[in-house]
């Protein structure tokens, strides 16, 4: 990858917005996470299909190297000071980066345009996360059904969100906590969700009385850090 797409990608984990400070010295087990969209990814042959945050994306897991270097060496991230994280986890050696499908969304309209940029620019998100789940549904036929089965997985493995300020420089208060999930869907499920909501839906689950947000497809609407390759 050019030193352009880098910058933007270190511009994108030192914005503000994606709180890196803190998801980097938490004694949680919280990684990196990077969403590319955009023409980019059929220029560098990204791989937005199978096994698209697996280990046989050489282009990608390069990325998701830098970036920890970058946290390591530059911000000074390791165990035991400042990385606290009480077992740490794999994602602290390759970031986890996964590249939008966008020829196979049924809702057209890709996380780039969502976002305000132009269908020709190529833009990388970042966040962080707690450790995620895969939720397993070999059964549901409708939108509706395979929604539910999804928000319940959700309520499993968001303990995070009762929990973590969203601004970690504010005070403890209800409305400061993380307020959104995030879901990767594979082509089959999102085709079926989308036959029952062709505008795309906007699910929450109820957990200790917070909303939780679902974000499907990789088409995130969190606002964190958000950068033009």
């Amino acid at each position: 990858m050019s030193s352009a797409r880098h910058t933007a990608t270190v511009e994108a984990m030192a914005d503000p917005v994606a709180a890196w400070r803190g998801p980097t010295t938490t004694t949680a087990a919280t990684v990196p996470v990077f969403f590319i969209s955009g023409p980019i990814i059929d220029k560098l042959k990204l791989n937005p299909g199978t096994g698209t945050a697996g280990g046989e994306n050489p282009v990608t897991n390069a990325l998701g190297y830098f970036v920890n270097l970058v946290g390591d060496v530059v911000g000074g991230s390791v165990p035991p000071n400042f990385d606290k994280s009480t077992h740490g986890f794999s994602a602290d050696l390759v970031a986890m980066v996964f590249t939008e499908n966008a020829k196979e969304n049924p809702w057209k309209t890709t996380y780039a345009e969502e976002a305000g940029f132009k269908p020709g620019d190529s833009i990388v998100t970042h966040f962080s996360a707690y450790l995620g789940n895969a939720n397993i549904d070999h059964d549901s036929k409708t939108g509706q059904r395979l929604l539910t089965t999804l928000s319940t997985g959700l309520l499993g493995s968001a303990s995070g969100l009762a929990s973590c300020l969203a601004d970690y420089d504010a005070t403890y208060a209800i409305n400061n906590k993380v307020s959104f999930a995030f879901i990767v869907l594979c082509p089959e499920h999102a085709a079926t969700i989308a036959k029952d909501f062709p505008d795309r839906p906007r699910l929450h689950a109820g957990n200790g009385g917070h909303a939780v947000q679902v974000l499907l497809a990789g088409n995130l609407r969190s606002g964190q850090g958000l950068r033009s390759l």
